[in-house]
């Protein structure tokens, strides 16, 4: 088994165990765009191409979606 087949197997794995299929189908286009482009670590960290998630779970949403259930 080749190294890039063992690196894509193991994100694949772990994007699955953090539950983050987006992740997981994007991360080859974004290593390769990253690859040609010559990005430095610190660009590949901080680029995304992964949509957002439909669900925000930050405090703020958390604490408009108590106050949305106590209102009813």
């Amino acid at each position: 088994m080749s190294a890039p087949t063992v690196v894509r197997d193991l994100v694949v794995a772990h994007t699955r165990t953090l539950k983050l299929p987006g992740v997981a189908r994007t991360f080859e286009g974004l290593a390769r765009q990253a690859r040609d482009s010559h990005w430095p670590t610190k660009t590949i960290c901080t680029r995304s191409s992964v949509p957002k998630r439909r669900h925000d779970t930050s405090p703020s949403s958390a604490s408009a979606s108590a106050r949305r259930a106590s209102q009813r």
